[in-house]
């Protein structure tokens, strides 16, 4: 059935952002309360949904039918609950839960301001609105960000048995490996700026070493898969230089933001890195936005610091959840126009329905 874009299809997402702006502005409520009351607002938006996500279909057709075994463990148990249950939504509410719920203890453990860092991950591009569509990688992102806690507290066998978890989620997960040595190694703000610049120049070669590689070693078939498949990429010619400019905002920022939290440099070195795998994976764009998404994730915890930065007083914490959702609405809008110009053939985020009016589909 075709369907034709209306305004009105985007009122869920307007009563989200009323609902963050509510929380945002409201004196009377903790920040704990608040950050439960954002978690259920999301967890009711993504588990009732139906039709919502680029992926949706397909793996209703997974549960339905059964056929699972090309998923990594844990996925395959999830999605074989729904399949068994003979209720195809259930699995789309387990995931939703688990992403949302590792994000809400980092939130609520590192944030300064818990409902910027809510703003922050519904407005970045690869956090909410991708966990819409790539559900298993979505949860092996938000394990990895629930990582850095035994990373950074140096409990190595409760941070490899995480690790090991986003694994059997997803293919993807075993890059947070490299999550444990970026948070003991203290990076400095030259070392990052040299980072982030010579990542322009590694495309190329880590492109000829890693398909050599593949070709003369037994390499995980599915991390191979993975990045080689870019059929789905819709991170729009825009994000970069998105990603690019925050990326030298921290860095040029660094000591500000050090000084306000000493721990944003870890934060930073993460984010950084992120941008890094991006860059040089950029030979494989499905793969650079993701994998890269997994470490740019931590942004969602720099961003209540901006407000404290002593050159940009004037920079409060309403400008920045401002900023924040502006990002948002240009990717709500980006897609929309891409579909009525006849470039996507559908928008992922709307038409918003619930699964109560199609249990017989």
């Amino acid at each position: 059935m075709s369907y034709y874009y209306s305004p009105i299809d985007l009122l869920p997402y307007i009563f989200i952002v009323i609902l963050l702006l509510v929380m945002l502005t409201t004196c009377t409520i903790t920040e704990k309360k608040k950050s439960l009351i954002i978690f259920s607002a999301f967890f009711l938006f993504t588990s009732l949904r139906y039709g919502v996500g680029w992926d949706y279909f397909e793996y209703k057709d997974f549960i339905t039918s059964g056929e699972t075994e090309k998923f990594e463990f844990l996925s395959r148990l999830v999605l074989d609950i729904g399949y068994y249950a003979d209720f195809y939504p259930l699995p789309f509410a387990i995931f939703s839960f688990l992403i949302l719920i590792y994000t809400k203890i980092v939130i609520d453990r590192y944030s300064e301001n818990i409902t910027i860092s809510w703003i922050a991950f519904f407005s970045i591009p690869f956090l909410f609105s991708a966990s819409l569509s790539t559900i298993r990688q979505a949860l092996a992102s938000s394990l990895l960000l629930y990582s850095f806690t035994f990373a950074y507290t140096k409990k190595y066998l409760k941070f490899l048995l995480v690790i090991l978890t986003a694994y059997f989620f997803h293919s993807s997960g075993i890059f947070g490996l490299l999550i444990y040595p970026i948070v003991r190694w203290k990076a400095t703000r030259n070392f990052l700026l040299l980072l982030f610049i010579s990542s322009f120049m590694m495309s190329s070669i880590l492109q000829y070493v890693i398909f050599s590689f593949s070709f003369y070693n037994n390499f995980d078939t599915r991390i191979l898969i993975y990045l080689r498949n870019s059929d789905n990429a819709k991170q729009g010619i825009y994000m970069p230089f998105l990603f690019y400019f925050l990326t030298l905002f921290n860095i040029y920022f660094y000591k500000d933001l050090v000084r306000f939290k000493p721990i944003n440099s870890i934060f930073i070195s993460l984010s950084t890195f992120g941008v890094f795998l991006y860059n040089i994976l950029e030979f494989e764009p499905h793969s650079a936005f993701r994998i890269g998404g997994m470490f740019m994730s931590f942004w969602i915890l720099i961003f209540p610091s901006y407000p404290k930065i002593s050159k940009l007083l004037v920079f409060h914490k309403y400008m920045v959840s401002s900023a924040l959702l502006l990002i948002f609405a240009f990717l709500i809008d980006s897609h929309i126009k891409a579909y009525l110009s006849g470039t996507l053939e559908k928008i992922s985020f709307i038409p918003y329905d619930f699964w109560l009016l199609h249990l017989n589909d």
